[in-house]
């Protein structure tokens, strides 16, 4: 009952994703094998030929249609047999190899050459397993042909057999993907070419020429038939309905203003929001600086800086206040104008020679130190409060007066009837 409850539940879940899968705008291809050459070592005897799949002129595929060429150097194929019991090739010992001999020596450019055809096939790969002893081709790069005399390196194909796994088979091309002009060709060629003489042990084979031998199999090409590509249509864009941007509105803060006072009183009065705080400031540079506060005239000589609060109390009455800042010291002489920077350090030198002549300078207090607050304002403000605290009591006396009249002559009426 369990393994058919799980059957359901995978028919269900492959049903899912095939039915997520059909809703997709996928590309959908189908990857087939072109030519295979996966020789079977079983029940053969090493050193014998690979009669069985072909000779020096061209070996056979074990699937698809193809040849295999094998070459010690550039001139005549050589044939393939079936190794000592030495590699290890997924529990088999014996595997395809090229042995070098007296009669067969190492030439320049040792190679393994496929033959094939792509057409109707886009998108090949190329598989293949190599091993080797100690004395043969230790590196080994990817060509391609499509007339069989031209070859092009493949970017990126190059591969040293280690000396450590040298025995051991190897898929060094693992579905390495071949350049796109061998797609859709009645023919190409493949070739394994050795680009050096090294050895897998570090030597060069040309100095030892009829020993090492190298081992392929497995080698295999695959490709995507052009037919079963599917390119889903392009999505449609629609495009949406314009609409009218709303004018934007003007949000700009109102910006300060600045009032000059004769050149020399830059006064700067800020916006103030919601019956806030209203600051003016003032940079006086006049000699002679006069303020009328409730009625009060100050006169300050010197040179200073105000600083002018204005409040609104509960009652909105509006208490203005001014706070002194910076005073500096000004020097007058005996007809009250004001002595210059300069005249004052002549005073001064004249004073250190003359100490006992009469000054003719007088020196003027300090002014109100910044931070002082008229306290009129506070008063002002202490008064209102007062005033309508007895206004509200006074209310409340006549209240209860009026309300005590009305019973005693309600009382009074009674009695008399």
């Amino acid at each position: 009952m369990k393994r058919i409850i799980k059957m359901l539940a995978m028919a269900v879940f492959v049903l899912v994703i095939m039915s997520f899968m059909g809703g997709m705008d996928i590309v959908r291809a189908a990857e087939s094998a072109l030519v295979e050459f996966n020789y079977d070592a079983s029940g053969k005897i090493a050193g014998e030929k690979l009669v069985e799949y072909g000779d020096k002129d061209g070996y056979n595929p074990t699937n698809g249609r193809g040849t295999l060429l094998c070459y010690m150097d550039s001139s005549a194929p050589r044939a393939l047999e079936w190794s000592d019991p030495e590699y290890n090739n997924n529990g088999a010992n014996i595997v395809p190899i090229v042995r070098a001999s007296i009669k067969n020596k190492w030439g320049n450019t040792p190679s393994f050459l496929i033959s094939l055809s792509t057409k109707g096939y886009t998108n090949v790969k190329f598989s293949a397993m190599l091993a080797g002893s100690s004395n043969g081709p230790a590196q080994w790069k990817l060509q391609y042909s499509i007339d069989g005399t031209n070859f092009n390196d493949i970017q990126s194909s190059n591969i040293t057999i280690p000396y450590d796994t040298r025995k051991t088979m190897t898929s060094y091309y693992n579905g390495f993907a071949l350049p796109n002009e061998v797609s859709d060709r009645d023919i190409v060629y493949i070739r394994i070419i050795s680009p050096s003489t090294v050895t897998v042990a570090g030597g060069d084979y040309l100095r030892l020429p009829s020993g090492g031998e190298t081992a392929i199999n497995g080698i295999r090409v695959v490709g995507t038939d052009i037919a079963s590509i599917t390119t889903a249509p392009a999505p449609v864009t629609t495009k949406a309905p314009e609409t009218t941007k709303p004018a934007e509105q003007n949000t700009t803060a109102a910006q300060p203003t600045t009032t000059t006072n004769g050149g020399q009183n830059p006064t700067t009065v800020k916006p103030t929001a919601g019956g806030g705080e209203t600051t003016t400031k003032s940079d006086n540079h006049n000699t002679n600086n006069t303020d009328n506060i409730g009625g009060e005239t100050t006169s300050q000589q010197g040179e200073m800086s105000t600083h002018i609060v204005t409040q609104t109390n509960a009652s909105g009455e509006t208490i203005t206040s001014i706070v002194y800042d910076e005073t500096t010291e000004l020097l007058t002489d005996e007809n009250g104008e004001t002595i210059t920077e300069n005249e004052k350090e002549t005073i001064k030198e004249s004073e250190d020679e003359s100490p006992d002549e009469e000054k003719s300078v007088s020196k003027k207090k300090k002014t109100a130190t910044s931070g002082n607050i008229e306290k009129e304002s506070k008063e002002t403000s202490k008064k209102d409060g007062n005033n309508i605290i007895v206004i509200v009591v006074l209310a409340a006396v006549l209240a209860v007066g009026i309300g005590a009249a009305v019973i005693v002559q309600k009382k009074k009426s009674k009695t008399e009837d």
